[in-house]
């Protein structure tokens, strides 16, 4: 159901992450969460889950796949790669 919301709603981004922020997280949703891992140097790490989650989502559904960047002026070669520049900042 979320997929196929975001996909009719490309072209209003704000519509879709109000949507997904109000409808299918609760208000007592936590936003932060603390991980612990078990590298010394970093014993804990704090992510913003809703955070890191709708830029997945962006990343999914609004990755240009066909971006071109040329490498050769003189022999037109172009390579071809993935580029995005959307994201949900915390």
């Amino acid at each position: 159901m979320l997929s196929q919301f975001i996909k009719s709603n490309k072209k209003n981004l704000r519509l879709t992450i109000r949507w997904y922020m109000m409808c299918v997280l609760p208000a007592t949703f936590p936003e932060n969460y603390q991980l612990i891992t078990r590298d010394p140097s970093r014993p804990k790490v704090v992510i913003s889950y809703p955070c890191n989650l709708l830029n997945l989502l962006i990343k999914d559904y609004y990755t240009n796949d066909q971006y071109h960047e040329l490498i050769d002026k003189e022999k037109h070669l172009y390579e071809i790669g993935s580029e995005n520049s959307i994201f949900v900042l915390n």
